[in-house]
């Protein structure tokens, strides 16, 4: 049971750190867009 417990464990640092990837990412290219002048 102890070694399910350790996978669940990493699974959800695994899919937290997907997200907060992801959200890095988009704040990134976000950032990108609206240095260049739009208008």
């Amino acid at each position: 049971m102890k070694t399910v417990t350790v996978f669940n464990i990493l699974l959800n640092l695994y899919e937290t750190s997907k997200k907060i990837i992801f959200l890095f990412l988009s704040a990134k290219i976000i950032n990108e867009i609206y240095r260049f002048p739009i208008f």
